[in-house]
């Protein structure tokens, strides 16, 4: 489906406006991401029908103008009377048996007017992007509760970066004057798996002295974990019931 892309089980919402690729975010459900598309093309659209729709080999490209003869691709120019001319060139040039193109004046002021209105709403959309509300499951409220739990017991905690789980990074890194540092994987108990990335590379970050632990909650079972050696191999092998 166009400008729908799905991504880990999720679907990526984009849109093509006035000549700019805008990324609309990332939803849950393909129903939610289309109607996202839908509304901010309800919001954006530009109610102008072309004056090049006139002349043959004439397009509009965002506030551009481009050029093409019979398959043949001229180019974009910044004003319909340049496009215009670089398709007359091109007939003389090839000695094509075909007419010149004649525009007239009240259609160049009406594209150059069009132009004008494009390259306000272009601004306009750029000085206030819309508000995309994300949604987050139920792993990322666990995560926020454990980072609130250890920051009251004195460490400092750091969120990695969300894309960054598909090379094999942990969701936060603890650090504590007295405990040191700490690699911290969060899982939903009642549902969880591991990216490839993080079945290779957890393994080699324990082998070489930085154990992932596995928290599921924020609470004191959980917190004793940071205390004993790691948990990451009853999680990967399954043999965790998910507490």
């Amino acid at each position: 489906m166009k400008g729908i892309y799905e991504v880990r089980g999720r679907y990526n919402a984009r849109i093509q406006l006035f000549g700019k690729t805008i990324n609309l975010g990332t939803f849950y459900t393909l129903d939610e991401a289309l109607e996202m598309q839908e509304a901010f093309r309800c919001k954006y659209s530009v109610a102008y029908k072309p004056v090049t729709d006139k002349y043959f080999g004439l397009t509009t490209s965002g506030h551009m103008f481009q050029a093409r003869f019979k398959g043949a691709y001229l180019g974009q120019f910044e004003t319909i009377g340049e496009a215009a001319e670089a398709i007359n060139a091109y007939i003389i040039k090839n000695d094509i048996s075909h007419h010149l193109i004649d525009i007239k004046i009240d259609d160049i002021i009406a594209a150059n007017r069009a132009k004008a209105k494009r390259r306000k709403q272009v601004k306009e959309h750029d000085m206030e992007r819309p508000r995309i509300r994300q949604k987050h499951g139920p792993e990322y409220y666990i995560q926020q509760d454990i980072r609130k739990f250890l920051e009251l017991r004195g460490w400092i905690v750091r969120v990695i970066s969300a894309g960054l789980h598909n090379i094999g990074l942990p969701d936060l890194l603890g650090m504590h004057k007295k405990y040191g540092l700490r690699l911290i994987e969060v899982k939903n108990p009642a549902s969880f798996s591991f990216t490839s990335a993080q079945y290779k590379w957890y393994p080699i970050y324990c082998k070489n002295g930085g154990p992932v632990y596995i928290m599921t909650g924020a609470n004191e079972e959980n917190y004793a974990r940071l205390f004993r050696s790691s948990n990451l191999w009853i999680y990967m092998a399954g043999l965790s019931d998910g507490k």
